[in-house]
């Protein structure tokens, strides 16, 4: 009887681990090449929406004669050069207004804005409301949410390391360093050589996950690969990234560093059943999560009217299919190779032992 479709992927996703490791790096340099293309042509690795870099929003209450296309095609004349866009916001459901969205920050702009708006719309301009947010303040929120997301992430390494370090000694060590980390990439980015002990110390700590615990490497690199992965898929997308995006990014880590920490835990502190059979294991559970969550998340973006709530949605659900690719090869691979080499040190000693034990008796 010849072997099914499903066979014949086990028994490559079983031996050709090292192969599949192709797929996450190939990801990853991807990632980096749109990242670079993205700052290289705009100046920064992500579209950055008006909380984030600064800008203004007028209010229109919501009539559902308005044909957005048109104003914003007015609105593109008036000021040619600059950037519009149109979103709804709801309250239980339903749409109450239209949040026109600009790159135009100062008052003039804004007074002809509303007198356009108003010649297209037949809403009286006292109906109107404008909300600016000043590009010194967008590049503050910036700058406070991604030291948020940096400190999040090395606070993120530093409970990994924790659980799968082996010595007291060595965990110690990096959790103090880890805290000096956080310390500097949240206050001390305000001088130059904050920056550069911040970034001295970043390579220093991604040495000692590498020399004193490969699984809590493996587990931040997995993390890593999927932000950055998720990031440049949501470039792609077109969309803008707001505080609440950044905020869906923060829970992304936390999702990515469960399915790690399940597949790790499940690997090397279960002492019973053979390697696949544990990682198999590991995998049945973590696809029952994804899953699940991955309904959910879907069910409210395709439900949901909210602008805000899309963007996270969507960040998480780009994030979720990528963390698959991330944990179940990625990690997998690390880890399996992390293992034998284990053993082959073992059997090294082995070796090395009887070898010994052989010349002692005679």
């Amino acid at each position: 009887m010849s072997p099914s479709f499903l066979d014949k992927v086990k028994h490559v996703y079983d031996t050709k681990y090292k192969t599949l490791m192709l797929i996450p790096i190939i990801l990853v340099v991807l990632a980096f090449v749109q990242l670079g293309y993205q700052y290289a042509t705009t100046g920064d690795v992500v579209s950055k929406g008006i909380s984030l870099k600064g800008g203004s929003t007028i209010l229109i209450p919501y009539n559902s004669q308005i044909q957005s296309d048109t104003l914003l095609l007015a609105l593109s004349t008036q000021f040619s050069g600059h950037e519009f866009s149109v979103r709804q916001l709801t309250k239980t459901g339903v749409v109450t207004h239209l949040a026109l969205d600009s790159d135009l920050q100062d008052q003039n702009s804004i007074d002809g804005m509303i007198a356009t708006i108003s010649q297209q719309t037949g809403i009286a301009s006292s109906e109107l409301s404008a909300e600016i947010v000043g590009e010194a303040l967008g590049k503050s929120f910036f700058k406070q949410t991604f030291k948020s997301l940096l400190v999040a992430f090395v606070l993120m390494g530093m409970i990994v390391f924790l659980y799968f370090g082996d010595k007291v000694s060595h965990k110690v060590e990096v959790v103090g360093l880890s805290i000096v980390e956080g310390s500097l990439i949240w206050w001390g980015s305000s001088w130059v050589i904050g920056d550069i002990l911040a970034i001295a110390l970043g390579v220093l700590l991604i040495i000692l996950y590498i020399r004193y615990s490969i699984p809590s490497a493996a587990v931040v690199a997995a993390g890593f690969s999927d932000i950055v992965v998720t990031l440049a898929i949501f470039n792609l997308t077109g969309e803008k990234l707001s505080t609440a995006g950044v905020a869906a990014f923060l829970m992304l880590i936390g999702y990515s560093v469960d399915t790690d920490m399940l597949l790790t835990n499940r690997v090397l502190k279960r002492t019973t059943g053979e390697l696949m059979e544990k990682i198999y294991g590991a995998i049945q559970t973590g696809m029952t999560m994804i899953c699940a969550t991955f309904a959910a998340v879907l069910t409210t973006y395709v439900l949901v009217q909210s602008e805000i709530i899309k963007q996270i949605m969507l960040i998480l659900l780009i994030g979720l299919v990528v963390d698959v690719i991330m944990t179940w090869i990625q990690n997998v691979a690390f880890l399996r190779l992390y293992l034998e080499h284990q053993d082959t040190k073992r059997g090294q000693k082995h070796s090395s032992s009887q070898v010994h034990g052989t010349q002692g008796s005679r």
